[in-house]
């Protein structure tokens, strides 16, 4: 019962003050049975992990973070510089990510910027550069913000790096074609 209280009271003291796993008293850790230390620890975790998900509005990583992949298409995007004046504003914007043409012939990329420059650089993407004309755009925003290559800055792919995605926009192939192929097998009722 002393020990139950004991591990109660850390318990609540670590779920109200958010104070860190160093101020505990490690003699008294060391001192609980095996049994006791196990679940001494899952209540720390869990108390951790109810901290976290708590954070207040504005810390967490969807409060601060914008995320998106997307799907260029459109004339003349290779023959002005596209990619390099995508690079040059993303940097400027203070995003980092990454664009890349793709077999297609389309220009591929994910960005991640603050929740501010986000919605702008994507906006920036879609309206497209001087002597170039943008006929398709195409995006998905990440729900969680983050993106599946992370660089320091935004980077320029070489076409040759595998980039495709599960689903659109720049869907991998033999996904594309394993969905069509279950829906020719696939018969409504």
């Amino acid at each position: 019962k002393a020990l139950q209280s004991k591990l109660s009271s850390t318990f609540c003291a670590l779920s109200s003050s958010k104070s860190s796993i160093r101020s505990l008293s490690i003699p008294l850790i060391l001192s609980m049975s095996f049994q006791s230390q196990c679940v001494f620890y899952c209540a720390v975790l869990f108390s951790l992990c109810a901290l976290t998900r708590s954070q207040p509005e504005g810390w967490r990583m969807v409060d601060r973070f914008y995320g998106f992949r997307y799907e260029i298409s459109g004339s003349n995007l290779f023959d002005v510089g596209f990619e390099d004046a995508v690079a040059k504003q993303a940097d400027s914007m203070g995003c980092f990510g990454w664009i890349q043409k793709s077999a297609q012939g389309t220009l591929v990329g994910e960005a991640r910027c603050n929740k501010v420059q986000g919605p702008k650089f994507q906006e920036w993407l879609g309206q497209g550069i001087s002597g170039s004309t943008i006929s398709s755009f195409d995006t998905k925003i990440y729900p969680d913000t983050k993106i599946r290559l992370h660089f320091s800055s935004f980077k320029v792919l070489d076409e040759g790096r595998d980039t495709c995605f599960l689903d659109s926009p720049h869907q991998c192939p033999e996904f594309d074609e394993e969905a069509a192929e279950s829906k020719q097998g696939h018969t409504e009722l």
